[in-house]
């Protein structure tokens, strides 16, 4: 690519839409991380909250980890 002869260049920028969408973009999928490996807890009315883990490493329990019965 030949640069002009009045020794400028062009710089090419993203427009205000893109700039836009892709900081959407960036913040959503910040949030998706978040939400994968947050641990998940479940409150239930009566009893002590349920930890079971996160979505990127789930808690495993006794019945998870046995083959099911025949």
């Amino acid at each position: 690519m030949a640069e002009p002869e009045d020794g400028t260049r062009q710089v090419v920028t993203l427009s205000v839409g893109a700039r836009v969408g892709a900081t959407i973009a960036l913040l959503l999928l910040v949030g998706a991380a978040y939400l994968l490996w947050s641990p998940i807890q479940l409150y239930p009315s009566d009893g002590f909250p349920i930890m079971c883990g996160s979505a990127a490493n789930p808690r495993a329990t006794a019945s998870a980890s046995r083959p099911a019965a025949r």
